[in-house]
């Protein structure tokens, strides 16, 4: 973006020599949960099992044996349940791996992703879309995605992190220090591959990515590079204020602030990338994909 605000996705890449390749993972049904199956895509064990339906963290776990995975996702699935999308009965359940993301009582449908575990730093990216932005009472435009300062996560349990619903994210996120960002060039390549994520869909609205380093550490380069573990097409906009929930800032409105927006000016901005389909009557710009 002009004035070396925010970062810019590349062609293809995750932006430099510190970050690292996403980890491993299988999409997997209820019922073809076996090693070969995680094998073949290059998933052992310990990892983490998420229902490709849901949010949040609800239904994600740490699971250390395939016994500890069929228990997490037999119960996910919701026990006697009839799936919605599928129309099969879902059958027994019972037990599950361990993990902070609860979940308990929903049906999260049959199928899942399982990932390699990366037990390192996390931290979550706010990706906007090229477009013109207003930042300090100056219009500025981005040619290409770009993210938002990157916000530290911390109190996960068993590698999972407690529902936001349960744990608002204030209690266990922050955004990273300036000078720990600026000292460690693996966050502005966590940025970069961020923002690549976001063009390789074409993504025309803001989308969150997470990203955790393979390794144990904090920051400052501890752990190695960042790799990208999840791409949110609908993350969470709400901000603090409402009765019950003063300090439920969402992660995205912690980065804007970070980056000198207040709420209403992070929806301002948002707005203004506003785009309409062609001959439906709508308004705004087109999408990136047809922007010259």
């Amino acid at each position: 973006m002009a004035g070396g605000w925010g970062r810019r996705g590349g062609g293809g890449g995750g932006g430099g020599g510190d970050d690292a390749p996403p980890p491993g993972a299988a999409a997997v049904h209820v019922d073809d949960l076996s090693e070969a199956r995680l094998a073949a895509a290059g998933v052992g064990l310990p990892a983490i099992v998420k229902p490709l339906r849901g949010r949040g963290s609800q239904g994600v776990s740490r699971v250390d044996t395939l016994a500890a995975l069929v228990r997490a996702v037999r119960a996910a699935t919701g026990a006697r349940r009839r799936d919605a999308c599928d129309n099969v009965d879902d059958g027994g359940g019972g037990g599950g791996g361990s993990g902070g993301g609860g979940g308990a009582g929903h049906n999260f449908g049959r199928y899942y992703l399982v990932e390699a575990l990366l037990p390192g730093e996390e931290i979550t990216l706010a990706v906007l879309p090229p477009g013109t932005y207003e930042v300090g009472g100056r219009v500025v435009t981005a040619d290409a995605h770009w993210a938002l300062p990157p916000v530290g996560r911390c109190g996960h349990v068993r590698d999972v992190l407690p529902y936001s619903g349960a744990v608002p994210v204030t209690a266990n996120s922050a955004v990273v220090p300036p000078a720990v960002v600026a000292a460690d060039p693996s966050y502005a390549a966590a940025a970069d591959a961020a923002a690549a994520a976001a063009a390789a869909v074409d993504a025309v609205a803001l989308v969150r990515v997470d990203a955790r380093r393979a390794a144990g550490g904090g920051g400052g380069g501890g752990g190695g590079g960042f790799a990208v573990m999840d791409v949110n097409f609908k993350p969470n906009l709400t901000a603090a204020g409402r009765p019950g929930r003063r300090d439920a800032d969402a992660l995205v409105v912690l980065a804007a602030r970070a980056a000198g927006w207040t709420y209403t000016e992070l929806l301002v901005n948002l707005l203004r990338q506003a785009w309409g389909v062609e001959g439906a009557g709508g308004f705004g710009c087109p999408p990136p994909s047809q922007r010259s």
